[in-house]
């Protein structure tokens, strides 16, 4: 051999190389594009507090400004309105029917209710209204997270943290932004008030009967972001059986649009919760 030969010192592969860590305006692109490699590549590192928080607070942002604009058209506060006096006069009469109370008592809380209502436009009532959504939609992720902790661990036997939960939860709210977002621009071509991209909301449909409820389900946007829930579920407690995600995700859905459903159906106070 040679004794000028000088082999080369193999150098590290690239695969070899420490993996970077996504930013999370990267996560958030991912979650479009490639959310299976997004959610992989999420999993590698601890479940970051950015992560699951800023998607968060900014549903809740973009939740107040597009019930802040879609107030400022007359015709669709108009619409709302009717709509929870309807809700609110329909509650009235099944407890004057049932013996609750006086047609007269019904009448006159009823002129109260139309009072507050239409009293309720000044900043104090933006501002309580504005808390409430943030209370209401913290609360909800919360509680949904501890679900999907509870699918991570039980049904996919996987190993992940609460907060594994949380960012698999969170980070498909960016779909859910952008159907708040075209919902918003929506209403006002149409100027009515429109709560969903379900062909039961485009159509005006009646949530109440079996056909609004089964349509009030057709919704492309959530459909998807769903999906991209149940892939995050598994990438973030290293499961492999993504289509065992899934089908629980849609699972629970289903089963709790069906207790909502029933739920307004024997309470008419309560249908809001079908919208």
């Amino acid at each position: 051999m040679d004794e000028n030969y000088n082999p080369e010192i193999p150098t590290s592969a690239p695969d070899e190389q420490e993996e970077q860590e996504l930013s999370h305006t990267d996560k958030m692109t991912g979650i479009f594009t490639e959310p299976s490699k997004t959610f992989e590549k999420v999993a590698k590192f601890p479940p970051r507090t950015k992560d699951w928080f800023i998607p968060v607070m900014l549903m809740v942002v973009i939740a107040i400004l597009a019930n802040f604009f879609m107030m400022s058209n007359p015709a669709i506060k108009q619409e709302a309105m009717d709509k929870q006096i309807k809700t609110v006069e329909k509650s009235f009469d099944d407890a004057v029917a049932k013996g609750q109370m006086t047609q007269e008592q019904a009448d006159e809380q009823m002129e109260n209710v139309r009072n507050r209502m239409e009293g309720g436009t000044g900043a104090a009532m933006m501002a309580i209204q504005a808390v409430s959504t943030i209370v209401i939609l913290f609360i909800v992720f919360f509680i949904v997270s501890l679900i999907y902790l509870l699918v991570g661990k039980s049904v996919l036997k996987g190993e992940g943290a609460y907060a594994s939960a949380m960012v698999a939860n969170a980070l498909p709210y960016y779909i859910s932004i952008i159907t708040i977002i075209i919902t918003t621009i929506i209403s006002f071509l149409m100027n009515k008030l429109v709560v969903g991209l379900s062909i039961a909301s485009i159509m005006g449909m009646d949530k109440s009967t079996y056909t609004g409820f089964l349509l009030g389900k057709v919704d492309p946007l959530t459909i998807w972001a769903l999906y991209v829930t149940g892939v995050g579920i598994a990438k973030m407690f290293n499961s492999q059986d993504v289509k065992k995600s899934l089908i629980t995700v849609y699972s629970i859905w289903i089963v709790w649009g069906l207790i909502t459903f029933f739920i307004a159906k024997a309470v008419p106070f309560l249908s809001f919760l079908n919208m």
